[in-house]
């Protein structure tokens, strides 16, 4: 791919030159040393570029191959070789013609230098863009688990124009608040799907593992999107999506649990053995690692370019915004309060009761989302996380493990001294 890159630009570039000398002998008749001056320069910058764009996509393709999360990202490598051979161009290219120029021809007039250095910044767009479509059509797409299965993914205009005969601009996205909860929908409806095919096909001893990693993953796909719905409808968007989710988690989910410190509590409750805990625990880590594989299979829908960055992303950026020591005790201090508070009876009635707990952890959550991105759930902070530039991976394990998990510990050794019954302290 690379020696087509360098063969495209090198033959772009020798058109820019043959439109640098049209203008120029249409402005100027008979300055042929101007001409020559020009073409070594234009042809200088050629090989400048073509050079730049092989070093960029190789080196691009390469740290995209190794990659752990994509295989590539088509839109960020466009951009940084447009970065790169703009730069090379602009120097290389329209300023050296221009040096040429006053060397070779004395006096020579303004209009001149304007005619040669607009015929250069032509030839550079064309390079740029020749550069630019051999690298999105050399680079491929992510792999989605549909691709792991042999299936081919579409966005959706495809699927629209399948199901209603009717075409869609491949410009044309969806409002925002739609795509969320299409994201949302689809996220819920393959978690149902889920869920009914373990209970038909698995036995009963390996059911309750396989329902944990499920509403694992489906929570954690949540808050993948619940980052979209903060950036365009605010905080009071972000808290009711949040509280939303935790009512419809509640009556989806079965029972089964998406946070493995809830694991601890049923152990410190004789619920589950210690074995099992540990096997919940891991199974619940494997659930929020597979959650980005959930979420970038509804990214591949190309529903608003927001997705669209998501899918072709190749690094994140840690949401740990504070010390180590302070995101540690922000960790576990909501997971201390989310589990004393689920613990007790806040009201008579169950709704309500449930409506205020829900309520907590979206405040919770809005109140922290800028500090360490308010997880208090191991398994999401890994599915989101780990690996992610600013935090190493013994600082993303006490924050977001051992902070959570010391959290739980005290809220059961608290709810022994303070309870509450009916909305009453007892």
């Amino acid at each position: 791919m690379t020696e087509e890159v360098v063969h495209i630009v090198r033959r772009t570039c020798r058109k820019g030159v043959k439109i640098l000398a049209r203008k120029v002998v249409d402005t100027v008749v008979g300055a042929e040393s101007l001409l020559e001056s020009a073409a070594e320069v234009a042809e200088s910058a050629a090989e400048s570029v073509a050079e730049t764009a092989a070093e960029v996509v190789s080196g691009s393709v390469a740290d995209t191959a190794t990659d752990s999360v994509t295989e590539a990202a088509t839109e960020t490598l466009t951009e940084n070789l447009a970065e790169m051979a703009s730069e090379s161009v602009a120097e290389a290219t329209a300023g050296a013609i221009e040096e040429a120029i006053a060397e070779s021809v004395e006096p020579v007039s303004e209009t001149v230098i304007e005619t040669v250095t607009e015929a250069a910044s032509e030839a550079a767009e064309s390079i740029l863009e020749a550069a630019s479509e051999t690298v999105a059509a050399g680079v491929q797409a992510p792999l989605t688990v549909l691709n792991m299965m042999g299936v081919e993914t579409m966005n959706y205009r495809q699927v629209y124009q399948m199901m209603a005969g009717k075409s869609i601009a491949d410009d044309d996205y969806l409002e925002p608040y739609v795509a969320s909860v299409l994201f949302l929908v689809i996220v819920i409806a393959l978690g149902y799907l889920l869920r009914k095919m373990t209970k038909t096909i698995l036995p009963g001893s390996l059911q309750v593992f396989f329902l944990e990693f499920i509403a694992t993953m489906e929570a954690c796909s949540y808050f993948f999107e619940n980052n979209n719905i903060l950036k365009h409808y605010g905080y009071g968007g972000f808290f009711v999506a949040i509280v939303l989710e935790i009512l419809i988690s509640n009556r989806t989910f079965e029972g089964a649990s998406e946070n493995p410190i809830k694991a601890l509590d049923e152990f410190s409750r004789r619920e589950v053995t210690f074995d099992i805990a540990l096997v919940k625990i891991a199974v619940q880590a494997f659930g929020g690692l597979a959650s980005y594989r959930l979420a970038q299979l509804v990214w591949s829908l190309d529903m608003v370019p927001d997705h669209r960055e998501r899918f072709f992303e190749t690094s994140c950026q840690t949401d740990l915004a504070v010390t180590i020591f302070l995101g540690f005790l922000v960790e576990m201090g909501a997971a201390l309060i989310d589990t004393w508070i689920g613990k007790q009876s806040l009201s008579k009635n169950a709704f309500v009761d449930e409506l205020i707990k829900a309520a907590n952890g979206g405040a919770m959550i809005v109140a922290g989302v800028s500090l360490t991105g308010m997880y208090f759930n191991p398994a999401m902070a890994t599915g989101h996380m780990l690996g992610c530039k600013g935090t190493d991976v013994w600082e993303h394990i006490l924050v977001y493990w051992i902070g959570p998990f010391v959290g739980c510990l005290i809220a059961i050794l608290l709810d022994k001294l303070v309870k509450i019954e009916d909305g009453k302290l007892v």
